[in-house]
């Protein structure tokens, strides 16, 4: 069984981008623009960890009621963030923060130092791809 990643961002590249990225390395992906829409996704279970991205908090409402909503559910959550913004001291219910722009190197680790690896065995194209994203990729975000 593979660990499932909610992500939330209203930017559809960018959501496409990390959704798209996380699965080829064995994890199932869901994605949303909205909180709202998360929570439709997140209430009847099966998902391991949000990922958020601060502007579609603060569509919501506030980041901190977004958050608050989210941790709620009991799912690990990882913040995606400007720098001026991530907080010096853990936010309740904050797995991790994530500095924008966002590598996708530190996406991947963020993700395994919170979940793990996925069971599945990772395949050879998706190794190939990681060594790639490592050298050209990190300047998308």
């Amino acid at each position: 069984m593979t660990h499932h990643v909610v992500v939330i961002d209203e930017q559809s590249d960018s959501r496409a981008l990390m959704a798209e990225f996380l699965a080829d390395f064995g994890y199932r992906t869901s994605t949303t623009a909205s909180v709202s829409e998360a929570h439709g996704l997140c209430g009847g279970g099966g998902v391991d960890l949000i990922l958020l991205d601060s502007k579609a908090a603060n569509r919501y409402c506030a980041a901190r009621a977004a958050r608050e909503a989210l941790v709620e559910l009991g799912v690990p959550l990882i913040l995606v963030a400007p720098t001026e913004v991530i907080p010096h001291e853990p936010l309740p219910g904050v797995s991790a923060c994530i500095a924008k722009p966002v590598g996708l190197q530190s996406l991947l680790s963020n993700v395994r130092r919170v979940l793990g690896t996925p069971r599945d065995p990772i395949n050879r194209a998706a190794r190939s791809e990681e060594r790639r994203v490592g050298k050209e990729c990190r300047s998308r975000w």
